[in-house]
């Protein structure tokens, strides 16, 4: 992957924001990622030390899937939407482990995986909107 992001313009300009913009604050435990405007995913951890080098993979990930590099802002009227969307989902116990459980679910247009530990506090939580168009075909 380091190899693609070298002969690659967009991914090549997507790590050297990352290394430059890319603030993860203190005690931050959650990230809601865009692309062309429109949510893609969102990621939440129990521990604020998991996020910064999960989030940067996640975001690599998703550059190759960038046809053209534009910044488009988020609309507050999308993000409630997703917002509003995962509120509606169920999800259910998919394994049991002796760690905890892993929880899987969505709605029509998101998926969801969750693990959480024995005493039901949430150690990962990560969704997924299908319907984004980048994900269109996979």
């Amino acid at each position: 992957m380091e190899e693609d992001e070298k002969s690659e313009p967009i991914q090549t300009e997507i790590s050297r924001a990352m290394e430059t913009q890319l603030r993860i604050h203190p005690n931050q435990n959650g990230a809601l990622i865009s692309a062309e405007g429109s949510p893609l995913i969102v990621e939440f951890f129990s521990n604020p030390k998991a996020i910064k080098g999960t989030l940067r993979e996640t975001i690599r990930a998703a550059s190759f899937d960038v046809q053209i590099m534009k910044s488009d802002s988020m609309l507050q009227s999308e993000v409630e939407r997703f917002i509003e969307e995962i509120r509606r989902m169920k999800i259910t116990t998919t394994a049991s482990e002796s760690w905890g459980y892993e929880m899987r679910g969505g709605t029509e247009s998101l998926d969801a995986f969750m693990a959480i530990n024995r005493s039901e506090r949430v150690l990962h939580l990560s969704i997924l909107s299908r319907s984004h168009r980048l994900l269109q075909g996979v």
